[in-house]
């Protein structure tokens, strides 16, 4: 398990290549997601934070 801020996709990706393992990262929900969106009131593009995200492979436990 690892905190927040070690959730990079390189991070992850040398887990799970080089190690050949599998991570589970805590992260807080209210930080920005990598999707956009429009703001309906101010027709500008903003992040989705992660609470609204939807998740590849997402378990509840």
């Amino acid at each position: 398990m690892h905190d927040r801020g070690c959730d990079s996709v390189e991070y992850l990706e040398f887990i799970k290549e080089t190690l050949g393992d599998d991570a589970v990262v805590r992260a807080k929900k209210s930080r920005n997601s990598e999707q956009t969106k429009i703001n309906p009131k101010t027709s500008r593009k903003v992040k989705v934070k992660l609470i609204d995200s939807k998740f590849a492979n997402e378990k509840s436990i």
